[in-house]
């Protein structure tokens, strides 16, 4: 005898209660959804769902500390070339005003003096350059501060 035909044996005992009948065809659909439901694997979805999860927050956390450590770099960068900038404007007024002295007592410019004027024109290559890289190469910059400040 099949499960069906027990089903309906144990149904038969119901019949002073008013059933009278069961459809094969719905014992057959309840069979159906039953192996639909038990064929989704829920626990290895769960597991898989969970170790992406704990892998992705892992590479969260690197990201984050990889990006503090880039804005650390970038705002002593940052810091370094406006103090940088500073620095050349004073030593720029200086040889301006040693130059003019210079140049209004007839005197020749010293050798040092030169080489003060090339350590100048350096520095302000350097300090044009730094700021132009603040500016230009750093497009991202503010996605990864964004990325801190998310904590």
């Amino acid at each position: 005898m099949n499960t069906k035909e027990k089903f309906l044996l144990q149904l038969n005992k119901f019949k002073p209660k008013g059933l009278n009948k069961i459809s094969l065809s719905a014992m057959s659909d309840l069979s159906s959804a039953i192996s639909e439901m038990q064929s989704y694997d829920l626990e290895g979805d769960y597991d898989k769902a969970k170790s992406e999860y704990v892998d992705a927050m892992g590479l969260m956390e690197q990201a984050k500390r990889a990006a503090d450590n880039y804005i650390a770099s970038y705002d002593s960068f940052s810091m370094n070339a406006d103090d940088q900038w500073e620095a050349y404007q004073k030593a720029s007024k200086a040889y301006q005003e040693i130059s003019s002295q210079l140049y209004d007592l007839g005197v020749d410019e010293s050798p040092e003096l030169a080489q003060y004027g090339n350590a100048l024109a350096d520095g302000e290559t350097k300090g044009q350059k730094a700021f132009e890289q603040t500016q230009n190469e750093f497009d991202d910059h503010n996605e990864l501060v964004d990325l801190i400040e998310g904590q």
